[in-house]
């Protein structure tokens, strides 16, 4: 309804403050410090000319200005105002102090395209915009565009629409996608009964749903995105697993397929920043988009893109968790392009055979006579209770984070993966010791998730869910090099610590300028051609490197060459076998 100025005379006597306080019904219209020249009713905002006799003017349907706004980095400041739409509900419109005074009409725009009516007099625009320029809301609110943590304290974090922790916090996420897809049914009791009891007697269950835990972790604890790839036949269950985890953030819908472009998987990611990410069959992406999704994932940040005007944009980014299903490995995968498997592939999505326990992925079917029944129980426990339980394992990490207790959660994840890492038969690598800690988070947010009384396993379960994860990926990717160089390391090691102590050092002297057959420094022993054939007599001296070199024990030169050249104190700098000493130690063969 458009309004005139022909409405209501006012007792010229009574000031703005007594008009509001006769006229309004409801308490919820009632904006604080509103402007003296202005006063809400029933119907809407009137301006209330400076004579005193004239009658209150029209401006606008109800609005208010709840609170100013600006972003986490210190800009876009402006104001958070609602307006009261034809339908009797109120809308939340962000309005930036930048585009009320470079872009007023786009300002009018946007609160007219929320349902805001204007007066019809020919000053309503102008006086709308005074009063949205003279509003001094009392309190002040964070505006954020992204979900995840709001900045460094850990104090908010927004999962969707909803803002867990410090309520100074706007979100104002775009519509649709998968920010829709972190809806909410029913609670985290119905989730942890429905769901996480399923989960005991099911270590790849317990692993999955600890994933989808270790989102909100990441950034606290200073460690970057990354994943796990559950392998398997394709009626093992690998899907149900995605959807259990899944559902601890919100729909089946959350749950993305590889096959989306590279655009569209940068703008999933940055949308579930915090959370979790989980990826369905990776045998449908093209390798090479694989290989650099994979790093994009895990690199947590997207292109960068330039603006119309040739400014550059602002970047995506994200700290999340991932989950991906698929009948072939990533490695595999990329070898259909020819495209080699590199460390930095299976450290941020980190390969774990699904299929391999008593019912594919499951071991306990709590009382279903089938696997497929028990999938599908889960399946629909997962469409039925979803959403909650990540959100209250946020705010459950709001708390502890609160009270101090970020140093433990660090040092439990370092003594975790320590403990595993020392538990193997060679010494570690840099890959090994990443893939450590990755799984060692996930172990302390599933057990974090099972003291806030999310989940009903039992105190250890996560735990030994990610170290049983963590031998299996150890396994997988180095049984075969181990039995390989298991024949040959005994004998090195043997005429190691025969010959180690009169080994002359690889600083020199040299007599006569020539390079010894064997020598060492503090962590490594050098070998020539010669010497290298002596210690593997009778066996196949260059099988025997190759073997050491996968396996770590032999670092190899430039290239694929298994020898590398000497250091510069050695005349001629030959090329020779290099041990490390410290792994060759540790090693222990079977």
């Amino acid at each position: 309804m458009i309004h005139t100025n022909q409405t209501l005379r006012k007792d010229k006597t009574m000031n703005s403050n007594a008009i509001i306080a006769s006229h309004l019904h409801s308490a919820e219209a009632t904006p604080p410090e509103l402007p003296d020249d202005y006063a809400m009713f029933d119907d809407g905002v009137y301006y209330l000319p400076q004579d005193g006799l004239s009658d209150p003017i029209y401006v606008c349907s109800p609005l208010r200005i709840d609170a100013t706004r600006r972003s986490p980095n210190g800009t876009g400041w402006g104001k958070l105002v609602s307006v009261r739409a034809p339908d009797g509900s109120w809308r939340d419109i962000s309005v930036t102090n930048s585009d009320l005074t470079c872009h007023p009409s786009k300002v009018v725009g946007k609160l007219v395209d929320h349902g805001l009516e204007l007066g019809a007099d020919r000053k309503s625009k102008e006086r709308l915009l005074d009063l949205l320029r003279a509003w001094k809301p009392g309190q002040s609110m964070l505006c954020v565009e992204r979900s995840g943590w709001v900045d460094s304290t850990y104090s908010a974090f927004v999962a969707g629409g909803a803002v867990l922790g410090d309520q100074r916090v706007v979100p104002k996420l775009p519509a649709g996608g998968h920010v829709s897809a972190t809806s909410r049914m029913g609670s985290a009791g119905e989730w942890k009964a429905e769901v996480g009891l399923r989960c005991i007697g099911n270590p790849l269950m317990i692993l999955a749903a600890s994933v989808a835990f270790s989102g909100p972790l990441l950034a606290p604890l200073g460690m970057p995105s990354g994943g796990v790839h559950f392998r398997g036949a394709s009626s093992s269950g690998k899907t149900t697993l995605l959807r259990l985890a899944a559902s601890a953030w919100g729909s089946p819908d959350l749950i993305s397929p590889w096959r989306a472009t590279s655009n569209g998987l940068e703008a999933t990611a940055a949308a579930l920043n915090g959370m979790l990410l989980p990826l369905d069959e990776i045998a449908e992406i093209a390798p090479r988009d694989l290989h650099a999704a994979i790093y994009m994932l895990g690199n947590g940040s997207g292109k960068a893109r330039m603006t119309m005007e040739g400014t550059l944009q602002d970047t995506k980014r994200w700290q999340l968790a991932y989950l991906s299903s698929g009948e072939i490995s990533a490695a595999d995968k990329l070898a259909e392009a020819g495209v080699s498997a590199m460390a930095g592939h299976e450290v941020r999505l980190i390969d774990i055979e699904s299929d391999a326990h008593t019912y594919g992925v499951f071991d306990d079917l709590h009382g279903e006579t089938s696997p497929a029944k028990f999938a599908d129980t889960v399946r629909r426990a997962s469409q039925t209770a979803y959403g909650t339980a990540g959100p209250a394992f946020v705010e459950y990490c709001i708390e502890i984070i609160g009270k101090g207790k970020l140093e433990v959660l660090r040092s439990a994840v370092d003594r975790y993966a320590a403990s595993w890492v020392l538990d193997l038969p060679s010494a570690p690598d840099g890959q090994i010791e990443r893939v450590a800690q990755r799984l060692a988070l996930v172990a302390i947010s599933g057990t974090v998730a099972t003291k806030a009384g999310l989940t009903g396993w039992g105190s250890a379960e996560a735990r030994d869910a990610a170290h049983r994860a963590f031998l299996d990926w150890y396994d997988y990717r180095y049984a075969s090099k181990r039995e390989a160089s298991d024949a040959f390391v005994s004998g090195l090691q043997r005429h190691v610590a025969a010959n180690l102590s009169g080994m002359p050092d690889v600083q020199g002297p040299f007599a006569a300028g020539v390079c010894p057959d064997e020598m060492r420094d503090e962590t490594r022993a050098y070998f020539s051609p010669v010497a290298w054939g002596h210690v593997f007599r009778g066996l196949d001296a260059t099988k025997a490197a190759k073997a050491l070199f996968d396996m770590g024990l032999l670092l190899g030169g430039d290239g694929a060459r298994l020898m590398r050249k000497a250091p510069r104190s050695v005349p001629g700098r030959p090329r020779l076998y290099v041990i490390d000493l410290k792994k060759l130690g540790a090693y222990r063969a079977n």
